[in-house]
């Protein structure tokens, strides 16, 4: 049943049947083929597609073309331009620019965004090694079907099934997440209670209102988890942006706080420490939940996330009549190898989600080699920047004197120079 209302949805989209061969030959050009399959010969230049975009900054990005498979350009293509498609990020203005023009000239249309294993850094500080392509909507777009949705409810293969279990091994082995550049978190204290995982979010996101939410979903997400677990802490996690002070949350950080069952997670921490060790996840649309789902755990909504309404999370809002329950196999599959495209981070060609799974599973091991903080000793201001570089992970403070790092704290030093001491 779902699997048909999706396809009927899908069908709507083709008024133009020539739109529609040029978007799934775009879809399929760059298709990756099966574990195992041999890899043909790239394609030639001129047999690459040629993206457009309005959008300087995605005209831009590092690796983009590499990811498409094509080659990318700034602005409108000409009326003699029959096999242009144009591109445009997530529900941004420039992609409802984009969409206008495409269907001015009856041309596709493809929406980018990143993908659900994005990077190390932040958006703003890394360009994504993954990204998502939907020719029908967007995955966080609850109101109309996207490709994710297809796909989800696509049948799947015992070698698929199979897989999708695998890749979440390997998700929770390598204790990876969207983003990666937050250390873990030690929660084994012997006084800790049981706790429940609450995910804010920043004010504004897209998928927050594309998701059938608003700023209340947050407040009535807290009020069910404090209600449905008299015995647990409700450990409220604020997104990293709010707590490096770009953006802002939902939640009164002083008022929250002063509630006796409510502990405010007042750092960047990595996700996969929390939900691990957490009893439930709470969340509005935040991916959090998605990844909930990947190590096992009840997961509670309170928007319409890509992930809820198959019948694998408890949801607060009826889902849409076209989602219908699934497997969790059906779900990893779909989200992490068919939706997204990935791009090996060493080798700066398109690669498989578990070739990027163990490379960001290795670099965050490093990362964790040494302690949070180091007090770097003697080093020349042209050297400071390679020392930062050196022990990303750890946070690098320069000192001129030796007597201010206590007895047990980790100093670093050039060579076998003597610790200065003024």
């Amino acid at each position: 049943g779902g699997l048909q209302n999706l396809r009927s949805a899908a069908s709507k989209n083709d008024v133009v049947p020539e739109k529609r061969n040029r978007i799934e030959t775009c879809l399929s050009h760059a298709r990756l083929p099966a574990v195992g399959d041999p890899i043909a010969d790239p394609p030639s230049q001129e047999a690459c597609p040629v993206y457009f975009t309005v959008s300087p900054v995605l005209a831009k990005m590092p690796s983009l073309s590499c990811l498409l498979d094509g080659r990318i350009r700034f602005g409108l293509p000409g009326p003699g331009s029959k096999d242009a498609v144009m591109v445009g990020w997530g529900r941004k203005r420039s992609f409802h620019r984009a969409a206008a023009y495409a269907s001015r000239r009856a041309l596709p249309c493809l929406s980018l965004e990143d993908g659900f294993l994005r990077s190390i850094g932040m958006g703003r500080d890394e360009p994504p090694m993954s990204i998502v392509v939907d020719d029908l909507g967007i995955y966080y777009d609850a109101a109309r079907a996207s490709r994710l949705e297809i796909q989800i409810a696509g049948p799947h293969s015992d070698a698929q099934v199979a897989r999708a279990r695998e890749l979440r091994a390997r998700w929770r082995d390598g204790r990876v997440s969207k983003y990666n550049q937050a250390r873990e978190f030690d929660l084994h204290r012997a006084d800790r209670r049981p706790y429940v995982l609450v995910a804010d979010q920043t004010h504004g996101d897209a998928s927050i209102r594309h998701g059938l939410a608003d700023a209340s979903s947050f407040q009535r997400m807290l009020d069910a988890a404090l209600a449905e677990n008299p015995d647990c802490t409700v450990l409220l996690k604020i997104h990293p942006e709010v707590m490096a002070g770009r953006k802002r949350g939902h939640f009164d950080l002083d008022a929250v706080g002063r509630l006796p069952q409510v502990q405010v997670l007042g750092r960047d921490v990595h996700p996969a420490s929390l939900i691990a060790h957490a009893k439930a996840v709470y969340v509005v649309t935040s991916q959090m939940g998605f990844e909930g789902l990947l190590w096992g755990k009840r997961v509670r909504t309170f928007g319409m996330p890509f992930y809820a309404g198959w019948g694998l999370t408890e949801d607060d809002l009826p889902p849409p009549p076209r989602r219908q329950p699934v497997s969790l196999e059906n779900l990893v599959h779909a989200a992490l190898v068919e939706y997204p495209r990935y791009l090996d981070p060493e080798t700066g060609v398109r690669c498989e989600p578990e070739r990027l799974i163990e490379w960001l599973a290795l670099q965050r091991s490093m990362r964790e080699r040494f302690p949070p903080r180091l007090h770097a000793l003697g080093f020349s201001l042209w050297k400071r920047p390679i020392v930062r570089a050196f022990f990303q992970g750890s946070e690098v403070k320069f000192l001129r004197d030796a007597r201010a790092v206590q007895r047990d704290e980790t100093r670093v030093v050039w060579g076998s120079r003597s610790l200065p001491t003024s």
